[in-house]
């Protein structure tokens, strides 16, 4: 589903393709130092914490979605909106492309 306003579409796409790329170069740069070692100990733990490492990126990192689909902040074409669980089944047929959920800075002001 992609949102109805042309210029949100570019942005939505534009921001997945980064994400991807950077994803990507992470992933391809830690395989490369890792195929670079011989047989042993520390390359079994560095190709573990590699897997560890993409498992926290896509975990933690925001992303684009057709709807919210945890509560938190989201952005939405120029607004930010915090989404509790209950308002979750309100935005089930939005039109519109959301990311998120934006994680918590820590409590800083």
């Amino acid at each position: 589903m992609q949102c109805s306003n042309e210029c949100c579409n570019e942005v939505c796409n534009k921001n997945q393709g980064i994400e991807m790329s950077i994803k990507s170069s992470i992933s391809q740069r830690c395989k490369i130092a890792t195929d670079c070692l011989p047989a042993s100990p520390l390359k079994t733990k560095l190709e573990a914490l590699h897997i560890e490492m993409l498992r926290f990126i896509k975990a933690k990192a925001p992303a684009w979605h057709d709807k919210p689909t945890a509560p938190g902040v989201w952005v939405v074409g120029s607004r930010c909106l915090h989404i509790n669980e209950l308002d979750l089944p309100i935005y089930e047929r939005s039109n519109c492309r959301w990311y998120g959920p934006i994680p918590d800075d820590g409590g800083k002001p």
